[in-house]
């Protein structure tokens, strides 16, 4: 899930499984993931939104995410194409926020700048 080069420590994926068991959130991790059925229930019409914004859009991917990837932001450009900010991180995997924050504080500035 992380990038190569920006694997978490010890000290982090301790902090994740204590954030996890937080309150028994283990025993709840496989109602999380319902928002597969709800993407396929309303596809559509959420990439219709995406493409009818009259709202500037932005996506800050990392690309090396074998989820979300650099695969996504292809069929974004495909299906969307309209978007104010698109900034791929190709070393960087399901977490930029974690794996590059300054990155990602860079590009949402960059954005936040031309929406002025």
């Amino acid at each position: 899930m992380f990038g190569a080069r920006t694997k978490p420590g010890t000290q982090e994926i301790d902090n994740f499984w204590q954030l996890i068991n937080y309150n028994q959130g283990k025993h709840v991790f496989h109602k999380l993931i319902t928002y597969m059925t709800e993407r396929r229930r309303h596809r559509e019409r959420w990439v219709q939104a995406l493409q009818q914004s009259c709202v500037p859009l932005a996506l800050i991917n990392g690309s090396a995410d074998p989820v979300s990837g650099a695969h996504m932001v292809a069929r974004f450009r495909e299906l969307v194409g309209n978007c104010r900010l698109l900034m791929q991180l190709p070393d960087i995997g399901h977490y930029p926020q974690l794996e590059d924050p300054e990155a990602v504080a860079c590009g949402c500035r960059t954005f936040w700048a031309g929406c002025e």
